[in-house]
C-alpha cells in the first residue's frame, strides 16, 4: 500500500506549507499569476477565480477573470491598492457573487421550511388563481388563524410559481416559533433580518397578485 506524504517526517514541512497556502488564498487576497498580479474573486476547494488587469490601459473593462488551481498561484507580498481599477473591478465581482449566493441560500432555506411545515399551519385556507397575462397564471393560498400563543395572522403565499423569501418566517410565526424577525431585502439585493411588523403577517391578500378582493 502506498503511504501518504504526511507519514514521512521529512515531508511534514512541505505539507504544512501547502496547507498554509490553501488557507491563505481566499477571496479578496492579492496573488501572483502567469498574467501578473491579481485578486481572488471566487474559490471552491482548490479551484479559484482571479481578476487581473486588462492588457491595455484604454480597455473599458476594469478587469478580466480567469480560473486557476491554487497550486498555480502564489500570494503577493504587495497587495493591490484600493484606489486601483483592478481593486474596484475585482470587488465588484466579489460583492455581486456574494449577493447571489446569499439570495440562493435564503431562497432554499425558506423553500425548505415551506415544504416541511406548510401543512402544519393552523386555521383556515383559501386558494385562488390570479391571471398574470402573458406569464400565465399564479396560485395563491391565504392563511387565517391564530398561533399557539393566540397571536393572529392573515397572509397569502404564492404556491405556483413559488416565491420563497420570506415565506419561512411567516410560517414560523403562524406556528408560534418565530424569533420576532423577518427576512427582507434592500434596494441593492442584500438580504437582512429586521423586526417583524404587524403588516408582515396580517396583510390579507398579496397586493402584487391582483386587486384587493375578499376571498369567499
Amino acid at each position: 500500500m502506498r503511504k501518504l506524504s504526511e507519514h514521512y517526517s521529512e515531508l511534514k514541512a512541505f505539507n504544512k506549507k501547502s496547507i498554509r497556502k490553501k488557507r491563505e488564498i481566499r477571496v479578496g487576497v492579492s496573488v501572483l499569476t502567469d498574467r501578473g498580479i491579481g485578486i481572488v474573486t471566487w474559490r471552491k476547494g482548490d479551484e479559484i477565480e482571479v481578476a487581473v488587469k486588462p492588457d491595455r490601459e484604454d480597455e473599458v473593462m476594469l478587469c478580466y477573470r480567469y480560473n486557476y488551481a491554487i497550486c498555480d498561484v502564489e500570494i503577493s507580498i504587495n497587495a493591490v491598492p484600493d484606489n486601483d481599477r483592478l481593486f474596484n473591478g475585482a470587488w465588484y465581482w466579489i460583492i455581486n457573487q456574494a449577493i447571489v449566493r446569499n439570495q440562493d441560500y435564503e431562497a432554499k432555506k425558506h423553500r425548505a421550511i415551506f415544504d416541511d411545515l406548510e401543512p402544519n399551519i393552523p386555521g383556515k385556507r383559501a386558494d385562488r388563481e390570479v391571471d398574470m397575462g402573458i406569464w400565465g397564471s399564479a396560485t395563491y393560498r391565504r392563511y387565517t388563524g391564530v398561533n399557539k400563543y393566540g397571536q393572529p395572522f392573515d397572509f397569502e403565499l404564492c404556491l405556483r410559481p413559488a416565491l420563497a423569501i420570506p415565506y419561512g418566517d411567516r410560517i414560523m410565526y403562524s406556528l408560534g416559533s418565530s424569533d420576532g424577525y423577518i427576512t427582507d431585502m434592500n434596494g441593492h439585493g442584500w438580504i437582512y433580518r429586521r423586526k417583524m411588523r404587524d403588516n408582515d403577517i396580517n396583510y390579507g391578500l398579496a397586493k402584487c397578485a391582483g386587486p384587493q378582493e375578499e376571498v369567499v
